[in-house]
């Protein structure tokens, strides 16, 4: 009897050790996992200089993947903060020079200072004559570039997207984009219609933009893939910017198109 009794209050002992041990390494697990993310995360900082070592002033430096933004200051310096350690391609762009696209491999330690060249990029096209209209177009498209580093709301697709793909439609660039099914237009090509629960008719019709304008009754392969700079969708007027908001806002969402400059 006693030794029944000495087996029970040993094997009780042992599952409470062992609910101890469990607890003790959920508190350390949950203590140090949150240590390690941070770790993670570290402050990417450099400069940007043109060939003849001059600081370049107001050039963004991004990483579109982690939707992080940042300008250099008068000298050329930045600092770009909550940058995963690893693997990271940063572009840099600033009108007038040609922009850069970085492979880096981010040190854990943070304690890395990367180094940028560009260069001067003149603003004579060949066979067009820059007027004021172009500069202003061009102005706009570094403005797409810095609405797609920071990833806020829209899907965003680029020359380089365009190009990769070989594409001659604008409809086979966006095959992948979220929430978007494609119908037949008119003319024989695609229309794109945004999948919401804000969007009740199946063939509602987005609003377009092309170079800032509304356009209506336009469908995405009614313009050339080859003469397109970039697309930015957006599903819903609450992720649609105020830029692509005038007038009444649709529920079917918003497609805006920026066309390709002459020459570049």
């Amino acid at each position: 009897m006693h030794g029944t009794l000495g087996r029970l209050a040993n094997a009780r002992t042992c599952s409470r050790v062992r609910s101890r041990l469990r607890s003790a390494l959920l508190i350390a697990v949950t203590t140090v996992g949150p240590r390690v993310a941070i770790a993670q995360r570290v402050t990417l900082t450099g400069f940007v200089r043109d060939s003849a070592g001059a600081p370049i002033p107001e050039a963004d430096v991004s990483i579109p993947a982690a939707h992080l933004l940042t300008r250099t200051d008068n000298s050329g310096l930045f600092s770009l903060t909550r940058v995963s350690a690893g693997a990271v391609e940063v572009s840099v762009r600033r009108l007038g020079y040609v922009p850069r696209s970085l492979q880096l491999d981010i040190n854990p330690t943070g304690s890395d200072t990367v180094a940028v060249t560009m260069v001067a990029q003149a603003l004579e096209l060949p066979g067009i004559v820059v007027t004021e209209q172009t500069k202003r177009h061009l102005l706009w498209i570094e403005d797409f570039y810095r609405r797609r580093s920071k990833g806020i709301g829209g899907t965003y697709y680029t020359r380089d997207d365009i190009e990769a793909r070989h594409a001659s439609r604008l409809s086979d660039v966006l095959r992948d984009a979220p929430g978007v099914r494609f119908v037949r237009s008119r003319g024989g090509g695609n229309g794109i219609r945004f999948d919401t629960p804000a969007n009740f008719r199946r063939d509602c019709l987005p609003q377009y933009f092309v170079d800032g304008q509304r356009v209506m009754n336009l469908e995405v392969d009614d313009l050339p893939a080859r003469d397109v700079e970039g697309v930015e969708l957006y599903a819903g007027p609450s992720s649609t910017p105020t830029q692509f908001q005038q007038g009444a806002v649709t529920s079917c969402g918003t497609v805006a198109i920026w066309s390709r400059v002459p020459g570049t």
